[in-house]
């Protein structure tokens, strides 16, 4: 249709008689263009009087105008891969594009890049393929080489009848897809027209990005920050207590919440934190906030905490960071975030809830590490109270053997063989699993009243993991032999003792499921 229109207009002015001048004058040929070769060849010569100080005025645009020309490009590509159904690849594409801007501007070339129109203009007309290709760089090379004189010949009302054809493309293209915008989509791209027409693309632009960040803060804000909040009942430390103790401790820590932040925290979404807190200020001991899902956080989002510090110190509560990153934590440092002493920092939720836990323990007149209990008494307690049997400390004496263990000192190896049971009726004890090439994982602390390696001694096995003394312990142990022993000479009491460990056995699988369904909400 272009070599047709194009044939068609210039055998009508020869028909005439109208020559390219006439021709020109009256509109019927674009205005004549420069003669000569396009080529400039390169003065390496005029750099040596260039001044650099010239670049300082205009660095802040040379800086925008690359940002902007690198988003447009990636915007451009990614625009034609969707129009013309294949893929491609972005960094040959800025590769060729900087290539050709740096051959070019030695010979007086202005910058250039990907554009999407004439790229599917191209393809549209075939230049995607060899020929295509080739064609297309014959022609642009027979330009350079000899000037743009020869486009004097394009008749008028066909460039201008390809431009309202581009146009009227664009239009059609913006009226198909505004139908999936969202109002404030169409509202930013009449703004950044309008910003366009009056003070260029440039500034248009940088109008729309900012509108666009403007309106995602608003929208992320949206997203809670607090992922989910839990009570000191739902999530539990890896501290295992006497029944006794647990019980008092049930009851206390419906005063402990645990917060599970989420995304980037700044003014608006922190703000929410604080505001939360606030509503369960009245009923809070500890609160403990994780930073496991925050990808980190602003200035702004640091004096919502700081407000939170305020009010812990007014309504008597303690705050408790855990989780937080090393980012995170300088932020925290250089802010003396912690300095009114009711926030503190520490290294895993479960520390947290440890601290936390003590605490309530010890409001709650608890004697925490000084508890002592003792293993025949906790056992036919236990009897007594689930199974109603009347058995007496005595009866299991003969078949309990006792150790110390000071500080430090091991209880049991990973790996060893697993024979024995324990109850601690004195001090505290750390489970702790070897992991090649980490730190040790610590699982779980035990407290006094707690039975530790029941699993071996019905199992047998190899241990699965390391017991350690945090503190000076006494230990209650009964052995696989001597389980056997008590069948033969006590099977009355060897079956009320397997029973009991049962209770056990069931007591610590229903904490397990506590501890998952709190991690997998």
């Amino acid at each position: 249709m272009i070599l047709a229109s194009l044939v068609a207009v210039h055998c009508g002015l020869a028909w005439q008689g109208i020559g390219t001048t006439a021709a020109q004058a009256a509109g019927w040929l674009i205005d004549p263009l420069p003669t000569g070769s396009l080529l400039r060849m390169p003065v390496v010569g005029d750099l040596a009087s260039f001044d650099p100080a010239l670049l300082l005025p205009v660095l802040p645009k040379l800086v925008t105008y690359v940002v902007v020309a690198v988003i447009v490009q990636i915007l451009y590509v990614v625009s034609a891969e969707l129009d013309l159904r294949r893929a491609f690849n972005v960094d040959r594409v800025f590769v060729a594009s900087g290539f050709a801007n740096l051959l070019g501007s030695l010979f007086g070339s202005p910058v250039m890049g990907f554009d999407r129109t004439s790229t599917l203009l191209l393809h549209n007309i075939g230049g995607g393929r060899w020929l295509g290709r080739w064609l297309t760089l014959a022609a642009m090379a027979f330009l350079l080489v000899f000037g743009a004189g020869i486009l004097a010949l394009l008749p008028r009302p066909l460039a201008g009848g390809a431009l309202v054809a581009l146009g009227l493309g664009h239009l059609t293209n913006l009226a198909l897809a505004g139908r999936a915008f969202l109002r404030w989509e169409i509202a930013i791209a009449l703004v950044v027209c309008a910003a366009t027409a009056l003070f260029g693309a440039t500034a248009g632009f940088l109008v729309g990005v900012v509108m666009a960040m403007l309106i995602f803060a608003v929208q992320y804000a949206q997203i809670p920050a607090v992922r989910r909040s839990l009570s000191g009942a739902e999530r539990r430390s890896s501290v295992i207590r006497a029944p006794d103790t647990a019980e008092r401790l049930r009851v206390a820590v419906a005063r402990t919440r645990i917060y599970a932040l989420q995304g980037y925290l700044f003014f608006l979404n922190a703000q929410a934190v604080h505001a939360r807190a606030a509503a369960e200020a009245a009923d809070l001991r500890v609160l403990i906030l994780d930073f496991r899902d925050c990808v980190g956080l602003d200035s702004s989002a640091l004096v919502a905490f700081r407000k939170i510090g305020l009010l812990a110190e007014q309504r008597g509560f303690d705050v408790l960071l855990a989780h937080l990153g090393p980012t995170v934590l300088r932020q925290v440092a250089r802010s003396r975030l912690t300095a009114n002493g009711r926030i503190r920092i520490r290294d895993t939720l479960d520390a947290a809830l440890r601290e936390a836990e003590a605490t309530l323990l010890s409001e709650a007149g608890s004697a925490g590490a000084g508890e002592v209990a003792h293993f025949a008494r906790h056992m036919t307690d236990q009897l007594a109270d689930r199974l109603s049997c009347a058995v007496g400390p005595a009866d299991f004496a003969p078949y309990l053997t006792v150790r110390d263990l000071a500080a430090g000192e091991t209880l049991m190896r990973q790996g060893a063989v697993a024979d024995a049971l324990y109850f601690l009726e004195r001090g505290t004890i750390s489970i702790e699993m070897a992991l090649a090439g980490r730190p040790n994982l610590r699982l779980r602390t035990t407290t006094a009243g707690t039975v530790i390696g029941e699993i071996a001694l019905v199992q047998g096995g190899r241990r699965t993991a390391t017991a350690l003394a945090e503190s000076p312990c006494r230990v209650v142990g009964i052995d696989r032999a001597t389980l056997a022993r008590m069948e033969r000479e006590r099977p009355d009491l060897a079956l009320l003792f397997q029973r009991f460990l049962l209770l056990e056995l069931a007591g610590k699988v229903v904490d397990t499921n506590r501890l998952l369904k709190a991690e997998l909400q």
